[in-house]
């Protein structure tokens, strides 16, 4: 379970290295035109870290800046 919150890019704490594949850069577009997060979404823990979409974060913060507003779900992980 988790609730989905809307939370700045810059408040979010990413993953330090990601590595990228072709499927992933070619999904950059459809990010930044259709970031929908009942598709696919960032999901972040109760300290704002991002545990899954590392990617879409990476690319929404380089097209948008950090402070654009996006929803993500906010989860508690053990």
């Amino acid at each position: 379970m988790g609730k989905y919150v809307r939370i700045k890019l810059n408040d979010l704490t990413p993953d330090s290295h990601i590595g990228w594949s072709q499927e992933q850069l070619d999904m950059k577009q459809e990010i930044i035109d259709n970031y929908n997060p009942r598709i696919g979404h960032i999901s972040i823990s109760t300290n704002y870290k991002i545990c899954n979409g590392n990617h879409r974060y990476t690319i929404l913060l380089e097209h948008y800046g950090g402070e654009h507003i996006i929803i993500v779900k906010k989860q508690i992980y053990t």
